[in-house]
This record gives C-alpha cells, structure tokens and sequence, in this order.
C-alpha cells in the first residue's frame, strides 16, 4: 500500500501523519531532515506520540490523529475503533468513528462467543438480561443458547 502524508491539524508545517499510522516530524529550524518519531504505548496499551509545539509536548494517540486527519467525521460519533482489536495497528483502513456503545458491543462480540445480555451459568444453562433505557430486566434462564437468543431478541417491556 502506498503511503500518504496530511498535515496534523494544530500542528501544520510541524509534524505529518501517515495512512499507515505513522507521523514524521518535519525538517524546520534546528531539524536537518524530516524524522520519523519514535512512538511509546500509553498504560492504556495505544500507540502515542509527544508532539512539541511553542516549547510545550503535547502527548496524543497516533489513532486518534490518523483518523482525524483521513477519516471524514461523523456526528454523535466521538469514539475511534480498531476494526481488528489490535491497538498498535493504526492504518487508515483499521480505524472507523464509532459510539461508545458501539465500541463496547463490537468488543464484547469480537471477544466473546456469546451476545451480550447472555451469560452461561455453571449449571449448563444460560442466563439473560436486557438493559433498556438504563435499566435491566432479567428475562430468564434457558436450557440452550439458541432458546436464550431468541428470548433475548423478543422481549420487549
């Protein structure tokens, strides 16, 4: 795949970003070339980056600085998505806008066999729960998890 560079929006002429995940600092006073930066992963386990601007470093996600720069923005969306749940992974294409609620449901799905609101019990049966309007109801206990499936699409307050 072909590398493009953008600008970093607050940072022009300063540092570039790449679609694949990578920012350069920029060759200006006192930098004879344009430098890849050395990145270090956050306690939280993402890729980010110190960005110096005006004497000050500025500490960000590089996912979160590639999206802004190649994904369009979508309204209600705040929350930024590795499509295969690998945080150092941050080309373009690995990245979408997404809601907290979506980023939760993604991951749980992505990690867990089982859908969310649905949970086996040690006695072989399986357990469901549907939050609505930020409140659960217990909608009851199956022998399988297809009749728990089911129930949990079907109920309805």
């Amino acid at each position: 795949m072909k590398e493009f560079w953008k600008d970093i929006v607050g940072f022009e002429g300063f540092y570039k970003v790449s679609n694949l995940g990578r920012i350069k600092s920029l060759k200006r006073n006192g930098i004879a070339k344009d430098t890849i930066l050395k990145s270090k992963t956050d306690r939280y386990g993402y890729v980010s980056v110190g960005l110096r601007r005006k004497g000050k470093r500025t500490w960000t996600t590089v996912h979160r600085v590639v999206a802004f720069a190649f994904l369009p923005f979508v309204e209600g969306k705040r929350h930024i998505d590795h499509k295969n749940m690998v945080k150092e992974d941050n080309r373009v294409e690995n990245l979408r806008w997404c809601t907290n609620e979506e980023n939760i449901r993604w991951r749980y799905e992505k990690t867990n066999k089982y859908k969310i609101g649905i949970r086996p019990t040690h006695r072989s049966t399986f357990q469901v729960r549907k939050t609505i309007n930020k409140r659960r109801y217990h909608v009851g206990t199956f022998k399988t998890l297809k009749e728990a499936e089911n129930a949990y699409e079907e109920f309805k307050i």
